[in-house]
């Protein structure tokens, strides 16, 4: 796959827009993972909340998460 044509303007080499990269099955799957995820795992700021998955800052360097299985 020739990824030039999916190159963000204006944002750094490595940022790339893939249209339609995850199917629509796949992103109800994530989004149900998302809000399915317990209480304790949001992190609520001022307006705002987060999900933190793969690893939390640490000031030495991200410590390991683990990340939910497909279902």
């Amino acid at each position: 796959m020739d990824f030039k044509e999916y190159i963000v303007d204006k944002a750094p080499p490595s940022a790339f827009y893939i249209p339609d990269f995850i199917t629509v099955e796949e992103e109800q799957h994530l989004i149900h993972q998302v809000y399915a995820a317990p209480k304790p795992k949001w992190k609520e700021l001022s307006h705002r909340r987060l999900q933190n998955w793969g690893g939390l800052p640490h000031p030495r360097g991200m410590v390991a998460e683990h990340i939910p299985a497909k279902q």
